[in-house]
C-alpha cells in the first residue's frame, strides 16, 4: 500500500512540475552543422531572466553528461533555476551530444 502511495505522489508531483515550465528543443544551423540545444521556461506571462548555461571543458553534453558519467547536472541546475522564475537555454557543443555532425 505505501508503495502504491509513493509512485502516486511521485506522479502527482511530475505532473505539478510539467504545468509549471515548457522546455523546447532549439536548433542553430551554422555553415559546420547542427547545434542541438534546449530552452526550458517557467510558465509567466511576465518577462523572465534568462541564464545561458555552457558546459564545462571536454565532452559534456547540455544536461552535464558525458561518456565516463550521467549526472544530469546542468539539467538539474536549469529545472531548480525554472522553479524561481528563470528561464534557461543549454546546448550541446560542437561534435558533442546531439551536435556531433556540427564538428
Amino acid at each position: 500500500m505505501k508503495k502504491l502511495q509513493f509512485i502516486t505522489l511521485a506522479v502527482l508531483f511530475a505532473l505539478q512540475l510539467s504545468a509549471q515550465q515548457k522546455e523546447e528543443t532549439y536548433n542553430l544551423q551554422t555553415e559546420t552543422g547542427e547545434l542541438k540545444g534546449s530552452l526550458l521556461l517557467p510558465k509567466s506571462d511576465q518577462k523572465l531572466p534568462v541564464v545561458l548555461m555552457i558546459s564545462g571543458s571536454g565532452p559534456t553534453d547540455r544536461n552535464g553528461n558525458n561518456a565516463m558519467m550521467q549526472n544530469n547536472s546542468l539539467k538539474m541546475l536549469a529545472e531548480g533555476l525554472c522553479k524561481s522564475s528563470i528561464a534557461s537555454v543549454r546546448y550541446d557543443k560542437r561534435g558533442v551530444g546531439e551536435s556531433k555532425g556540427a564538428w
